[in-house]
């Protein structure tokens, strides 16, 4: 045997070495481009042979060319899938997502979960991370404005820049039919960690049924803190029996409690998120104003254990502050007696607020472009529709909004106007959602508790509660 076949032999066998590592690395299927990498180390070998190459020189030359065979040749056919997880049920996207997903984005197999929501988005934003770290393939995740900030600090979730820029023709759709303030919504140290899909607000909700019964006149906006309290002196009927009548209630979490601050112009943290803003005035003044409800003017029932919705249907609660999704608890028990407006004003150009979910992809996800077609399936106006028909959310698109299924659902209060949900925007701010939100909200839910039992007063509450609260905001910087 010569010594040239000898040693072509010898570097065959090297740079089938070299090239069966490059596919490996690269992980298309071997047997589909095995032929042509075996052409290539032919002719690199024959060719080193000539010039007394050495093994490494035919390595290097056999990777640089199996890797542009690597590169060029397409992925194997086959459909990839994402795995998707919302908070609310499944019946407004099964079976109909799966179909619409085939049909659009024919490339991926959409299959859809649920994540525990039961302790409200503090605790579902630790139960996606924990899924998340836990390596269960989530690729698509939908959370809200409350547990953003913590999973993109979190490195748990991607920006959506490159993906929206990417893509002119979901970029122009999306951006014109979804309102800027849901975009700046959901952006993150200039960043849009999501893909907008559905939101709320708190409006003032009263039972138009007993309004009627006492004779007394609808609210309407423009009326302050006085007229309100002066309505729930009018409406509340409380003598400790069975059939009182209650004038307003609340909830106290940060989204609940934000209405009345921001009617006050005011917030429990700075405008950057970042400090306490607990020893504010504005703050004990709103707080005394509540407590007030409660403990002097005895309109309003304690709220821990408190039937909002039973009570609100059955005439034992006169107002209480809501969003959208009690449209859907009032479909539930064939309820219409309701309409609402904006609540009463105190101070600074703010009505409402407002907080968002949507969509983004995991940081973890291996196949980010297959995601991104999720999301637009998943954000589409067709599954708007559904969405808004099956929850109570408000729809981030505008052009689902406008639809006689949104205004004018045989569900709905006859004489509530839902357009107001979409104006509302333009007088609403966000609710506060600091990374740790999942810390602090309990935490001020805590103190809230201690003042309306009147365990404590409004600057027991304003001195301690700052304290704590710029505690835990300080190991926000650290």
């Amino acid at each position: 045997m010569s010594r040239s076949l000898n040693r072509r032999r010898f570097l065959r066998s090297s740079a089938l070495g070299a090239a069966a590592a490059m596919v490996a690395a690269c992980q298309p299927k071997i047997v589909e481009v095995e032929k042509e990498v075996t052409k290539v180390v032919e002719k690199v070998v024959k060719e080193t042979v000539m010039v007394e190459g050495t093994p490494q020189v035919v390595e290097k030359k056999v990777t640089q060319v199996v890797k542009e065979i690597v590169t060029a040749t397409p992925a194997p056919k086959g459909r990839v899938q994402v795995l998707a997880t919302i908070n609310h049920s499944l019946a407004s996207y099964e079976p109909f997502i799966y179909e619409e997903a085939a049909e659009k984005a024919p490339g991926i197999e959409l299959k859809m979960d649920q994540t525990s929501a039961s302790g409200g988005w503090d605790a579902y934003a630790d139960n996606l991370i924990t899924r998340i770290a836990g390596g269960e393939g989530l690729d698509v995740i939908y959370c809200a404005i409350e547990g953003m900030p913590l999973l993109a600090d979190k490195k748990a979730i991607i920006a959506m820049d490159p993906y929206i820029e990417a893509d002119a023709e979901a970029r122009a759709d999306f951006e014109e039919d979804i309102h800027p303030k849901l975009w700046d919504t959901l952006t993150w140290k200039g960043k849009r960690m999501m893909i907008p899909y559905g939101w709320n607000n708190m409006l003032n909700w009263w039972n138009t049924a007993v309004f009627a019964e006492l004779g007394i006149e609808d609210p309407e906006d423009g009326w302050d803190w006085d007229d309100f309290v002066q309505l729930c002196m009018e409406l509340a009927s409380v003598k400790g029996e069975d059939d009182d009548r209650y004038a307003y209630v609340w909830f106290d979490s940060a989204f609940g409690m934000a209405p009345w601050f921001f009617n006050n112009d005011t917030s429990w943290v700075t405008p950057d998120w970042m400090n306490s803003n607990m020893d504010d005035p504005k703050v004990a003044e709103t707080l005394q104003f509540l407590s007030d409800l409660i403990l002097k003017h005895k309109v309003s029932p304690q709220l821990a254990g408190f039937d909002e919705q039973g009570n609100f249907h059955a005439g034992n609660l006169a107002m209480r502050g809501c969003g959208r999704w009690c449209t859907g608890q009032a479909k539930n028990n064939d309820f219409t007696d309701y309409n609402f407006t904006y609540y009463a004003h105190k101070s600074g150009p703010l009505k409402t607020v407002v907080g968002v979910g949507g969509w983004s992809t995991v940081t973890m996800c291996q196949h980010k472009d297959e995601a991104w077609e999720a999301i637009k399936v998943l954000d589409s106006f067709e599954q708007g529709l559904r969405f808004i028909n099956t929850t109570g959310s408000v729809p981030a698109r505008r052009s689902v909004s406008e639809t006689d299924d949104f205004l004018q659902g045989d569900h709905l209060s006859p004489v509530a106007d839902m357009r107001m949900f979409y104006e509302s925007l333009d007088g609403a701010a966000v609710v506060p959602s600091p990374p740790n939100f999942n810390v602090v909200d309990p935490l001020l839910r805590r103190w809230y508790a201690q003042l309306w039992n009147g365990d404590i007063t409004v600057d027991e509450l304003v001195v301690g509660a700052h304290e704590e609260l710029q505690a835990e905001m300080d190991k926000i910087r650290e």
